[in-house]
């Protein structure tokens, strides 16, 4: 008797037919699920590539709306340097104009140039607190206190100077009109230098991004 009739007589033949189903059907849903593995596998790795694809897509497209976000605030506070800088040299000049010792009768009078000094005086100060946004915390301190320095001392030179100069001068009066002077031309070219130097440095910035 071979195996084969062994098995019969053991279990019989619907036994036998059983077990090959049975087996057949094992095989059978784990060849199924082999493929469905793969099958999902490529699908599960298509699908990561697309968002991949998209996730970079998007992130250049950050990168690009920041570099032109900031491209465009550095434009801006180069623009507002420069025009800072410009009014400063202005006010600068109206006011040399006002206290100069050397005075020349074709002049127009104290009283009319102080009024060109303080309409240059308004024209920066509303300029620079319009725009100072832009300038970092550090600039911005030297700036405010420049432009307080010398307006308080046009303000001593204006009540001591201006309003007794077809009176004539005393000494108190003379002292205050040297003293601007020298305040003027000290002062004026230390703020111009340190402006500059925050231009050059905004503008090294601005270049990385174009």
């Amino acid at each position: 008797m071979d195996l084969f009739e062994f098995i019969i007589k053991e279990i019989g033949l619907p036994g036998v037919i059983a077990a090959i189903i049975t087996f057949s059907a094992t095989n059978l849903i784990k060849y199924l699920s082999d493929k469905n593995l793969e099958k999902n596998k490529n699908e599960l790795s298509n699908e990561y590539n697309r968002n991949m694809e998209i996730y970079k897509h998007e992130l250049n497209k950050r990168i690009i709306e920041h570099d032109i976000s900031y491209k465009r605030i550095y434009e801006k506070k180069l623009d507002a340097v420069h025009e800072i800088y410009k009014r400063i040299i202005e006010f600068q000049n109206s006011a040399s104009f006002l206290v100069s010792v050397i005075e020349q009768s074709s002049w127009p009078s104290k009283k009319e140039r102080y009024e060109e000094y303080n309409k240059k005086y308004k024209e920066l100060y509303e300029y620079y607190s319009m725009n100072r946004l832009f300038l970092d915390e550090d600039i911005t301190k030297k700036i405010d206190g420049f432009i307080k320095q010398i307006s308080d001392q046009i303000i001593f030179f204006k009540n001591s100077v201006v309003k007794n100069e077809d009176k004539g001068l005393d000494e108190r009066a003379e002292n205050i009109w040297e003293k601007s002077c020298e305040l003027i031309q000290n002062e004026t070219p230390k703020i111009l230098k340190d402006i500059e130097q925050d231009f050059r440095k905004t503008l090294k910035i601005f270049e990385n991004y174009v």
